[in-house]
């Protein structure tokens, strides 16, 4: 017999069940249970055969195909999506009071008004800045007139605004954003001379730009010539179909931005557009027109152009290339380029040059620099330039940073003509220390950026290559002297030129002597072992043939990894055991150290004007808010310029760590973890609800960067008790309605980069589940040391990130999960990488590998894409939001709605095999199955967040209280997603008459 009975909560029902046990006793158990208020059934999706061939010939079934609609107009996918979302609106329902709670909660952390520290125009004539107040959920971009040699402050602080001056609106995208859902402004750039802005703006968010230019003062716009041929969903009177970034010519002339494919929106052309203003008498400012001229076009279908920006210097404009997992970067004279435009000229293809990426055609008379061609040997990944003009002898010499064989974790080299296999190493690399970022700073010889004001005597302070490092999971800033770098270099070159010729004459002699004076060919097969144990050509990562590479000998204080350790157990060993860092031709003359904590910082490339020796860089990380400074490279100091504001913050309140997992192949995998000081389990002796994050895919780095509002989920849903500091009311509060204290991780798993680029290697193609078996090896030492209830875990994650959610979800035993959020979710991963017509396949096969013909990468990646084995995931469903949209261009919204549907059937099977009687469908087979929610932004919105600040907040508000509830419902002993489910019952036994 079963009794059901309310309290005074009648949302916490109380089940008594009485029955008889194996010893004819009665048994008396209590049940405290959770009824879900659903008022309606998830929707029902059918299925239709559709036919999958695989590479060797054999056929599967996809029934979910049919939900694919490329127009986005479908009225049945339409009206199935629309049903989803009423369904996951009426299960978050039951949690609205907790999300607004939390929702007001992250908004306290955020200052009623934020700032972005201003930036010096080149000529230091302006100072940019950004501000956003009350009510405005769009970035409002100005400047105020600069002030120069600011009595009594030193270096860098003796420049600045002058704010006694009123801020003069360069663009409001609040008003721009009227009438708009969405309104994402890619870039905004304003030309040196200060006379116009140039932006990038997206309404739909399907990442198609247009390209926008108007006048400061004015606002008024400069057409387009030829725009009105292109069309466009927002008519701001520019260029659509354009990617995000934007350059202005060194001059203002002209803007330089990239087009997009119409089919796939790859960037394929690279277009110049001059201002053409008419002259008159009664010309006013802003009138004319831009005409785009074509300069590059890349024919190949899956290569990515990107328009990095300028070199410090401002003489180039760089391009990067990358296909099939090559990068080439390219360069474009400034000079040149702002020179008198030729119309039949510009038609022109120019002749072939060495170096140029196969697929890419030049046009017009612009000279191009090749700074780094493509190589199979090693990955091009930034460069800035050194010296030469490629006028008389002197030739272009970049820093390249680059990963090689040898340095498979970076170093930085200099490269003279685009000859990269004779590049000479200036910053050799070390294993387990990964080279990030270059820049160079300081007497840039004649820079086109050179300020205006007191720009010579900053001059004098010397030139510097900034390198920026992470080592163990912390991020240094190194700055080396260059001021002999064109001597070591040439140098270098010369010994190499020696060395050439000494073995090639060696190498006549031998051919001779095999001869043995005749005519007969000789055996040469010793030539490339003599190459090979050369001294002097000891990067074995470019040709075993090459005589021309030189990577400098280092190799006696490079730091050595035992063969047999697995990969990641060096990074967690080498603070115990250090060798001394190579040393190339350049001296490091000082390391900047943001302290033991930090490992996410960001060099700003486009901050200080090329030749003042100062450099800009921001840097936070979980619970520390961000902080910006100004290096003096030649005093080698920084200076505080803005400490990130954050409401009701204490310093000291909230702490992080990183801790260490060992995964199942023994590889040591980091992880990020904060919570509040007061409740770190170490100290407290008790562990916490847990909310981890994790990425994992294309070697990006998930660095622990400071956001305000998060704080809040440390807090559980304390609300404003947290924010006031008061732990004990956090608690009580938090109980009330959230998990109270809650632990927040990051895991740096296998696939991303935080580790270098091993650890890519290491969780993409064939070692894909890496990634899966290092969450749950994060998952399991936070449990067994004491940090995380068992009971209590909940995963987050989006794009990749969602497919390395769902993997480990469908991997991990029942119970593990309480709740997860997979946004916008790579979920059906051998649906999108056989289907070429996809923008990202063809680029991103280097990643994934390439069912369409490989029959291995078909197995592995059946093997693991979650659609493909969702039915895993069937008789252990934790609660689950499953979000996508109709306009990602990234992640097409068909992935998620088709695991949704997959998984909601097979839910449903397990359900009703369960309901038969039979030996095998115990209780143990089944665990209680969460809600399961899809939600689909059907209106403007992509891949990324609602573009409006107010949005976003809601948005991971949302989430951060469904996790936070479901914690919850984990710690009061509560089921979920069902009416009545047993947990562990409390039992009195009663002896039967």
């Amino acid at each position: 017999m079963i009794l059901l009975r309310f309290g005074a909560d009648t949302s916490k029902p109380v089940v008594t069940a009485l029955f008889l046990n194996d010893t004819h006793s009665l048994v008396i158990s209590t049940y405290l249970v959770h009824v879900q208020m659903v008022t309606a059934n998830p929707p029902i999706v059918p299925t239709r055969p559709h036919e999958v061939v695989t590479p060797n010939g054999t056929k599967r079934d996809d029934p979910y195909a049919w939900l694919r609609d490329d127009t986005g107009k479908n009225p049945e996918v339409i009206n199935y999506l629309e049903a989803e979302n009423k369904y996951g609106k009426g299960v978050l329902e039951a949690n609205r009071k907790l999300e607004t709670q939390t929702l007001q909660d992250m908004d306290s952390r955020v200052p009623r008004y934020e700032s972005n520290p201003a930036t010096p125009s080149a000529s230091l004539s302006f100072w940019y800045g950004s501000t956003r107040g009350p009510g405005e959920d769009y970035w409002v971009y100005s400047r105020w007139p600069g002030l120069t040699k600011l009595q009594g402050q030193p270096g860098p602080l003796a420049y600045g605004p002058d704010l006694k001056v009123s801020e003069q609106v360069v663009l409001d995208v609040n008003k721009l954003s009227k009438g708009f859902k969405y309104c994402d402004v890619g870039a905004v750039k304003p030309s040196p001379d200060g006379r116009y802005v140039a932006f990038t703006v997206d309404t739909v968010g399907d990442e198609q730009y247009e390209l926008v230019v108007q006048e400061t003062g004015s606002g008024a716009r400069v057409p387009f010539a030829g725009a009105e041929e292109r069309s466009s969903v927002a008519d701001f009177g520019g260029m659509p179909s354009c990617a995000a970034s934007v350059e202005w010519a060194a001059d203002s002339s002209a803007v330089f931005a990239l087009l997009l494919t119409p089919r796939t929106h790859e960037a394929y052309k690279l277009v110049r557009c001059r201002l053409q203003i008419t002259t008159t008498t009664t010309t006013t400012s802003g009138s004319g027109s831009l005409a785009p001229e074509l300069l590059l076009q890349d024919d190949k279908s899956g290569a990515v152009l990107e328009l990095v920006g300028h070199t410090s210097c401002g003489r180039f404009l760089m391009l990067s290339r990358k296909a099939e997992g090559y990068t080439a970067l390219l360069a474009l004279k400034m000079s040149a380029a702002q020179g008198e435009h030729s119309p039949a000229a510009n038609e022109q293809q120019q002749q072939p040059k060495r170096g140029v990426p196969s697929g890419v055609k030049l046009y017009g008379t612009d000279p191009w620099v090749v700074v780094a061609p493509e190589s199979s040997a090693c990955d091009v990944l930034r460069a800035d330039h050194l010296y030469g003009n490629g006028d008389g002898d002197v030739k272009e010499t970049f820093a390249v940073l680059v990963d090689t064989d040898k340095y498979p974790d970076g170093c930085v080299c200099a490269v003279t003509a685009g000859d990269l296999k004779g590049r000479t190493v200036l910053v050799p690399g070390k294993r387990g220390r990964q080279v990030l970022d270059i820049l160079v700073s300081g007497d840039c010889g004649g820079s086109t950026r050179k300020a205006a004001a007191n720009g010579e005597a900053a001059a004098k302070g010397g030139r510097y290559l900034v390198v920026h490092t992470l080592e163990d999971m912390k991020a240094l800033v190194q700055v080396y002297d260059l001021s002999s770098v064109k001597q070591s270099v040439a140098a270098k070159q010369s010994a190499r030129t020696v060395r050439r010729q000494e073995r090639l004459q060696a190498r006549a002699v031998r051919h001779k002597e095999n001869d043995g004076g005749g005519g007969g060919g000789g055996d040469d097969s010793d030539d490339d072992d003599d190459d090979s144990n050369d001294d002097d050509n000891d990067d074995d990562d470019d040709d075993s043939n090459d005589d021309d590479n030189d990577d400098d000998d280092d190799d006696d204080v490079e730091e050595k990894e035992e063969p047999h350790q697995p990969v990641g157990v060096r990074a967690r060993a080498a603070a115990q055991h250090r060798q001394k860092a190579p040393q190339g031709p350049l001296t490091c003359v000082w390391t900047f150290s943001p302290g033991p904590t930090v490992s996410s910082l960001h060099v700003d490339h486009s901050c200080w004007p090329g030749n003042l020796p100062y450099v800009r860089v921001s840097y936070s990380n979980l619970t520390t808010p961000t902080t910006t400074v100004d290096l003096d490279l030649a005093a080698q100091r920084h200076h505080v310029r803005e400490v990130e504001k954050v409401e009701h913050w204490v310093e000291g309140r909230y702490m992080s760590e990183t801790l260490w997992a060992t995964s199942a192949d023994g590889t040591a995998i980091p992880a990020t973890v904060a919570c509040r000081t007061d409740a770190w389990p170490p100290t407290t002796g008790r562990p916490l609800p847990c909310i981890l994050q994790a990425y994992g895919a294309y070697g990006r780095k998930l660095l622990p960067d400071f956001i305000p509002g998060d704080m809040a989920m440390l807090d559980g849903g304390a609300g404003a008790a947290a924010a006031t500091g008061n732990g004990a009311a956090a608690a009580a509060a938090g109980a009330s309605q959230g998990c109270g204290p809650c632990l927040m991780v990051l895991a740096h798993v296998r696939g991303g980069g935080e580790l270098g680029s091993h650890w890519h290697v290491e969780g993409k193609k064939l070692k894909k589940l890496n990634t899966a078996e290092d969450i749950a090896a994060v998952v399991r030492m936070l449990v067994e040391k004491g940090y995380a209830r068992p009971e209590a875990v909940a995963l987050w994650g989006r794009s990749a990130g969602g497919l390395a959610m769902g993997m480990t979800l469908e991997r991990c035993p029942a119970g593990t999960f309480r709740a997860a959020v997979l946004d916008v979710p790579f979920l059906d991963v051998l649906g999108a990488m056989t289907d070429p017509s996809l923008p990202l396949t063809i680029k991103e096969r280097p990643e994934w590998g390439d069912p369409a013909s490989s029959q291995e990468d078909y197995d592995y990646i059946l093997s693991y894409s979650p659609y493909d084995n969702v039915e895993k995931l069937a008789n252990k469903t934790p609660a689950i939001i499953v979000t996508c949209s109709l306009n990602d261009p990234r992640v097409p919204y068909w992935g998620p709605a088709k695991f949704m549907a997959r998984l909601r059937a097979a839910m449903s099977a397990a359900a009703a095999a369960a309901a038969v009687p039979g030996p095998t469908n115990s209780s143990a087979d089944s665990d209680a199955a969460g809600p399961v929610v899809l939600l689909t932004e059907l209106g403007a919105g992509g891949h990324f967040a609602a573009s409006g600040a107010s949005g976003r907040l809601a948005e991971r508000a949302m989430r951060v209280a469904f996790l936070l509830g479901e914690l919850k419902k984990a710690l009061d002993g509560a089921a979920s997603g069902v009416p009545v489910v047993p947990m562990a019952p409390s039992q009195h036994v009663v002896e039967s008459e």
